[in-house]
């Protein structure tokens, strides 16, 4: 009932607004909320109902990444962020620096919002297959993408970083993966 719910009552207020709101007050106009076309406003209907939840998570990530950010900045500790894929920050990290890592990046997460439940925030670290850097292979994935179909190694530690958010990928139990 109360996911009904709120489904009915984004739709009756994006309809008498015109946009949706993020829990930050982040906008989205819906121009097609009012269209006399079914499918049209079935469509935003849809966006809607979805977009203040995932444009929350969207919000929230990115305030935690400029805390993060700037603790990084601020202690020099031997690390850096390497990317965001939805909900997960990547970091390149210096082995001895780890358990620090781990512990500021939690706590800035986990404070990236005041929310009537906490955000909770899991960790993982582990070694990219095969050795190499992580961040020449995503590089060499987003300029060749050719060079990670026709290379199993590859295609698995391209994998288990975007898949597995870092978690430790020996042994594998993964099939090929054609991207």
């Amino acid at each position: 009932p109360g996911v009904r719910n709120y489904m009915d009552r984004i739709r009756v207020l994006a309809a008498e607004q015109g946009f949706v709101e993020t829990i930050f007050g982040r906008r989205l106009y819906l121009p097609e909320i009012n269209a006399k076309n079914f499918q049209r406003r079935q469509a935003a209907e849809r966006t809607a109902i979805n977009a203040p939840m995932q444009g929350s998570a969207a919000d929230i990530i990115k305030c935690a990444m400029i805390a993060v950010d700037n603790w990084l900045v601020t202690t020099g500790i031997n690390a850096r962020m390497i990317m965001q894929v939805h909900d997960e920050l990547v970091f390149e990290v210096a082995e001895d620096s780890q358990e620090e890592l781990v512990a500021a990046v939690s706590e800035h997460m986990e404070a990236a919002a005041e929310l009537s439940i906490p955000l909770l925030v899991e960790t993982g670290v582990g070694l990219v297959p095969g050795g190499g850097g992580c961040k020449e292979l995503l590089w060499r994935w987003v300029q060749d993408p050719e060079y990670i179909k026709n290379n199993d190694e590859a295609a698995l530690r391209v994998y288990d970083i975007i898949g597995y958010g870092f978690m430790d990928p020996s042994p594998y139990q993964a099939q090929k993966h054609k991207f």
